[in-house]
C-alpha cells in the first residue's frame, strides 16, 4: 500500500515537470501577455496532473 501511494506521488511529480517544462515553452513561444503567466505556467499543469492522476487511482483501485 505504501509503495503505491510513492508510485503515485511520483508519477504526479514527473507529470507536473513535464506539463510546465511544456506549458512554459507555449507560454513563450505564444508570447502571452503577463498576466496570464502563472495561469498558464502553474494552474494549467496541476489541472492536467490532477484529472491524469485521478485516471490513474481510478483504474488502479
Amino acid at each position: 500500500m505504501f509503495a503505491s501511494v510513492l508510485w503515485i506521488l511520483s508519477i504526479s511529480c514527473m507529470c507536473f515537470f513535464i506539463l510546465y517544462i511544456f506549458f512554459s515553452l507555449l507560454y513563450v513561444v505564444l508570447e502571452l501577455p503577463d498576466p496570464l503567466e502563472k495561469v498558464i505556467r502553474i494552474v494549467f499543469p496541476a489541472i492536467f496532473t490532477c484529472m491524469i492522476m485521478l485516471s490513474i487511482v481510478e483504474r488502479t483501485l
